[in-house]
C-alpha cells in the first residue's frame, strides 16, 4: 500500500508543465515528483511533445493503466484527468519516424514544440508554467525548448533541467522517482541501485526572457516568432560605428552616412573622446578638433576637398587669429549640420539608433559662466577609428 499525502497537497501552487520528451519518459516522472516534493508545485496540466518512438514508451511506462503516473497519483494525491494531458506526437511525411539530421523533420519538431509551449502558456493564465528540459540526449529538442522559454516565458515561469545524482539511474533502467514501489534498479553496468538512494535535482536554467520584445501577432507560429524576435534583437543591438579617416567616410554597420569632410573631422573628434571616457567635450575645446584635423592626411582627396575655412586652417597646422570662444562660435554651424545629418540618416535607416549616434548637448554653469558640451552616447567599444 502506497503512502498518501494529506489532502492539503491540493493547496500547493498549481503549475502547468511543458516538456519535449525523448524516448525515455523517466525524466517527466522525476519532474512531477520533484515539483511536488521540492518546489511546492502541483502539476495540473501537461503539454507534451514526443516522436512515435517516444510515444510508445510514454504510453507503456507512464500513462498506461497502473503505470507510473497512477503510482504518483496515489503517492502525491496528484490527479491528472485525461483532458489535462495534451499530447502532440510528431511524425515525418507519411508517418515516418523523425530523423534529427533531416532539416525538414527538424522544422516539424520545432513547430510542434512552439505550438504546445504557446498553448501551455495560454491555458495556464496566471499559473506558473514549467518549461522542462527532459529530452535527454536529444539536443535539438532541448535547444528548441529553451528558445520557446525565452520567447514565451513570463517573469514567474521556470525553465528546469531534470537531473539525477547517480548516473547509473539514467536511461531506460526503471528509475522514475525515489519513493517508487520498485526500489531495486538494475543499472546498465548490472549494478543494483536502490531508488531511495538516487536524488532528483531540478536545476533552474537562467535565460534572458524576450517575450516583451514581441507582440501577440508575432506568436502565431514558430517561423513568425523567430523572425520577429531576431528583428527586435537587431533593433536593440548597439550598432558598430567606423570612422574611416583614410576613405573619409563615417559608416554605421557598413553603411555610409554621407558626412562632409569637415563634419567627419568633428564627428571623429567626438568619437575619440567617447573611446577615452564618458565622451563629453567642451565646444570651446577647439584644440581637440584641431588635433584631429592635423592627424588627417592632408594629401587625401577627401581632406583636400574640405570646404570649411576654419577646418582648412587646422588641417594646414594653422590656428586662426581668434579667441577660443569666437572659434567655437564660428564652428557652431558645423556642429549643428553634423547633428542634423546624423539625425536625418537615422530617421531614414534606423530611427532607434539616433539616441546613440546623434551628438547630445549639455550645458552647465561653471564659476557663473555657462559652458556647453557635446558627446555621442554610444559605448566606446562600438567605435572604430581607422587611419589615425
Amino acid at each position: 500500500m502506497l503512502p498518501t499525502t494529506p489532502a492539503t497537497s491540493k493547496t500547493l501552487q498549481p503549475a502547468t508543465v511543458f516538456a519535449a520528451l525523448g524516448p525515455n519518459p523517466a525524466p517527466l516522472a522525476e519532474l512531477l515528483w520533484a515539483l511536488h516534493r521540492q518546489r511546492g508545485l502541483r502539476p495540473t496540466a501537461l503539454f507534451l511533445v514526443v516522436d512515435s518512438r517516444g510515444h510508445h514508451f510514454l504510453q507503456r511506462e507512464l500513462l498506461g493503466p497502473g503505470a507510473v503516473l497512477h503510482e504518483l497519483a496515489l503517492l502525491l494525491d496528484l490527479t491528472l484527468p485525461p483532458d489535462a494531458i495534451h499530447l502532440r506526437v510528431v511524425t515525418g511525411p507519411g508517418g515516418a519516424v523523425l530523423d534529427d539530421d533531416d532539416p525538414g523533420h527538424a522544422d516539424l519538431y520545432n513547430a510542434a514544440i512552439w505550438d504546445m509551449a504557446r498553448a501551455a502558456t495560454l491555458q495556464a493564465g496566471d499559473d506558473v508554467v514549467v518549461f522542462a528540459l527532459t529530452a535527454g540526449r536529444r539536443r535539438t529538442m532541448t535547444a528548441m525548448s529553451t528558445m520557446a522559454f525565452q520567447l514565451l516565458a513570463r517573469a514567474w515561469d521556470l525553465c528546469l533541467d531534470v537531473r539525477v545524482s547517480d548516473k547509473r539511474a539514467e536511461g531506460g533502467v526503471g528509475f522514475y522517482f525515489p519513493e517508487q514501489q520498485q526500489r531495486d534498479i538494475v543499472a546498465k553496468n548490472r549494478d543494483l541501485v536502490d531508488a531511495r538512494d538516487v536524488a532528483v535535482v531540478l536545476a533552474e536554467v537562467l535565460l534572458p526572457r524576450l517575450s516583451g520584445l514581441l507582440s501577440t501577432t508575432n506568436l502565431s507560429s514558430y517561423a513568425a516568432a523567430l523572425q520577429a524576435s531576431q528583428s527586435a534583437i537587431d533593433d536593440a543591438a548597439m550598432p558598430t560605428v567606423v570612422v574611416d579617416l583614410v576613405a573619409g567616410k563615417l559608416r554605421v554597420n557598413g553603411v555610409d552616412v554621407g558626412l562632409t569632410g569637415a563634419q567627419l573631422i568633428w564627428y571623429a573628434t567626438l568619437a575619440e573622446a567617447r573611446q577615452r571616457g564618458d565622451g563629453w567635450l567642451m565646444v570651446t575645446n577647439v584644440e581637440a578638433l584641431q588635433a584631429m584635423a592635423v592627424r588627417c592626411e592632408p594629401r587625401s582627396s577627401w581632406v583636400t576637398a574640405v570646404k570649411h575655412q576654419t577646418i582648412d586652417a587646422f588641417v594646414g597646422g594653422e590656428t586662426p587669429d581668434h579667441s577660443k570662444r569666437r572659434l567655437a562660435n564660428n564652428l557652431s554651424k558645423l556642429r549643428t549640420d553634423t547633428a542634423n545629418r546624423i539625425e536625418s540618416w537615422c530617421r531614414a535607416n534606423h530611427p532607434k539608433w539616433s539616441r546613440f549616434l546623434v551628438p547630445e548637448k549639455d550645458s552647465r554653469l561653471v564659476n557663473g559662466d555657462r559652458r556647453h558640451r557635446q558627446r555621442i552616447s554610444i559605448d566606446g567599444r562600438s567605435i572604430v577609428i581607422s587611419g589615425l
